[in-house]
């Protein structure tokens, strides 16, 4: 092993309060680490920088073991890799669960003794010995679909996004599914960020599209390990990049990095970001648009129950039964928690998009044709296999990124920004109101029927949440 230590290392402005909390909570977090893992830490020194901002260096290489009388880890690796033919093809059985309802919150919920039928059988890896095993299950999780070869051709234009996405694979991935990588993710996270630092210095004022992935890959990766505020502090940056770039819009002609920052903006960040699709104060006053996407699903759900004047009218349309109604209909293949959130949220801004492409529709005739361009896709890939949930969002995306919709786009962001920080009651009463009005699959179940409550839901959310989860 070299002796050389390796640096974590966040540029930033002196005078930015938010960026030294946050390199404050960085530092804290890898003494923690090296200090559970040999008893001490290191302080982290800072260099001044020649623009006036500040280099924070922090030795993340943990200090050499001392010398002492044990079995060599080559050893060790060998004799834990010298099993029977039985063991290393020993099956993991994982119950799919029945209802991929999680809480959309922070905290998530997974059934406990649930005895399906419907099992997915996972061959339990010892070691994943190269990137090429990481690429191999992350293209596993896609079930056939061509969408993660299509982002991982994104992933691979720079090397601080490739970096960070084997940082993401190497930390979720073999975890999920009872393996050990021989990747070490905090390495790999190291590297990330020392790529955006080198390509920020070079383009400081016009950052790249692989800069931009490579921060939001990292955004990812906290939040996996429930880093929030470091998750927080990464997507604040990546928002400032794209407003310096010119805003979301600017985005549209990369159509690769456009649709996964909308589909990681949408199912994997918490509630506390800032969503992509969120306009600036300036054009929230120049628009009359609302300041707060809270205030916004209050306008949305009071315009669809506007159109029940009573609880006995709020009864479910006959739903409707296409190829999309059997999509959001299905669960998450893959079992883990991981999977099972995009699926539900997923499902969600698909019934959020179509709630708003519905509403435009009685108004103009430009939703019709979308509607059906976006059946028509998963009509032509439901002919050789199953659609997810996951893959639907994809398509929307996909098929919205044009001038006359990708405003849609946008608003989807901001709604489920609100949707992923109401409590699970409140979150079910809007994924219920939502089915209704569109005749869609609810991805809850159907037990509330409280039209008053959804009244009350909208007071609350237009005077400030008070359910909201930071």
């Amino acid at each position: 092993m070299s002796d050389r230590p390796v640096f974590t290392f966040i540029t930033s402005g002196s005078n930015s309060r938010a960026a030294q909390e946050a390199i404050k909570i960085h530092v804290l977090h890898r003494r923690q680490k090296e200090r559970a893992a040999t008893g001490k830490a290191t302080k982290a020194p800072t260099v001044k920088s020649n623009h006036g901002g500040e280099i924070h260096i922090w030795d993340c290489s943990p200090n050499p073991p001392e010398r002492r009388r044990s079995r060599s880890p080559i050893l060790q690796q060998t004799r834990s890799t010298s099993l029977d033919s039985s063991q290393t093809e020993e099956i993991v059985r994982l119950s799919s669960p029945s209802s991929p309802s999680l809480s959309l919150n922070d905290e998530f919920i997974l059934p406990v003794g649930d005895t399906n039928d419907d099992v997915i059988t996972i061959p339990k890896l010892l070691i994943g010995s190269s990137e090429d095993d990481l690429i191999h299950w992350y293209m596993l999780e896609g079930q056939g679909s061509d969408v993660p070869q299509k982002w991982l051709q994104c992933f691979k234009m720079s090397a601080a996004s490739f970096n960070a996405f084997l940082a993401i694979s190497s930390s979720h991935f073999p975890q999920e599914r009872g393996a050990r990588s021989s990747i070490n993710s905090r390495e790999k996270e190291v590297q990330a960020l020392r790529e955006i630092g080198k390509q920020i210095a070079l383009s400081p004022s016009a950052p790249t599209g692989g800069t931009m992935l490579g921060v939001a890959l990292l955004a990812n990766l906290q939040e996996l390990r429930h880093e929030y505020l470091l998750s927080k502090f990464h997507w604040s940056g990546l928002k400032r990049m794209i407003d310096v770039n010119g805003g979301p819009r600017s985005l549209r002609t990369q159509e690769g990095l456009y649709t996964f920052l909308f589909w990681l903006d949408a199912l994997v960040c918490n509630a506390s970001v800032t969503p992509l699709g969120q306009p600036s104060a300036e054009e929230c006053l120049g628009q009359s648009h609302p300041a707060h996407p809270h205030q916004e699903l209050s306008l949305l759900l009071e315009h669809i129950i506007s159109g029940y004047p009573s609880r006995t009218s709020f009864e479910p349309l006959n739903q409707i039964n296409n190829s999309i109604s059997r999509v959001l209909r299905r669960s998450s293949a893959m079992p883990d928690e991981y999977s099972m959130m995009k699926t539900t949220r997923s499902k969600l801004a698909s019934l959020l998009y179509f709630a708003n492409l519905k509403l435009e529709v009685e108004s103009a005739s430009q939703g019709i044709g979308i509607y059906q361009a976006i059946e028509q896709e998963v009509d032509q890939l439901e002919a050789e296999r199953q659609v997810s949930p996951v893959e639907l969002f994809y398509i929307i995306l996909a098929l919205n990124n044009t001038d006359a919709l990708c405003h849609l786009t946008y608003s989807v962001s901001r709604l489920m920004n609100a949707v992923k920080g109401l409590d699970r009651n409140d979150c079910k009463l809007v994924a219920r109101c939502l089915s209704l009005f569109t005749g869609l699959p609810n991805p809850f179940d159907d037990s509330l029927e409280m039209f008053n409550d959804w009244r009350v839901l909208c007071e609350r959310l237009s005077t400030g949440y008070d359910g909201y989860i930071s």
